[in-house]
């Protein structure tokens, strides 16, 4: 054998052995992006998920964290059909139960004059919002604080679109107004 040789045997299987990782490592990302993945599972626990049911869209879906069994949840609903529709309850597995607080004008906004949250009525081609300050979603009866990173799931239902769930990204409450405005 020349001194060479066996340096050249090394140096195949080491890049032999670089090759077939690279490759598994490759059809590790492949599958998992077919096998059980949806788009909205991939998306980063800071960026809200968008969920529609018909032509309701619900988006920008948050939970403030901040150490305690009982969180606020905001999100805004769209109503992309010529018919209005209406929120009529909200309900999380995660929670002991959910209740709306603070008022919904008739426009979707916020305001003093407003009536109450749910049921919240969403005209054609309108949307509503749940914003800090405002009208909001309160998480009651938690199993544990809700952490940022962590994410709730929010269960609902419509008086005539189809119910559907949307997670909740949970993040540090006071990034919550910034990424409502976020469209």
């Amino acid at each position: 054998m020349s001194a060479t040789g066996p340096h050249r045997v090394v140096s195949s299987s080491v890049s032999q052995r670089r090759a077939i990782t690279a490759c598994f490592a490759a059809l590790c990302v492949v599958v998992g992006s077919l096998v059980g993945c949806s788009a909205e599972d991939r998306s980063e626990s800071s960026t809200s998920t968008t969920v529609t049911s018909g032509d309701i869209t619900v988006s920008r879906a948050f939970v403030g964290g901040h150490a305690s069994t009982t969180a606020a949840a905001y999100l805004h609903v769209v109503n992309h059909g010529s018919t209005d529709d209406q929120l009529v309850s909200v309900s999380s597995p995660d929670a002991g139960s959910v209740a709306p607080m603070g008022r919904m004008a008739p426009d979707g906004t916020s305001a003093d004059d407003a009536i109450d949250a749910l049921p919240a009525p969403i005209p054609a081609g309108g949307a509503i919002t749940f914003e800090p300050g405002g009208a909001h979603l309160m998480l009651q009866a938690m199993a544990s604080a809700p952490e940022p990173g962590d994410s709730v799931t929010l269960h609902l239902v419509f008086g005539t679109a189809a119910p559907l769930d949307v997670r909740a990204a949970v993040v540090d409450v006071s990034d919550i107004p910034d990424l409502m405005e976020a469209k």
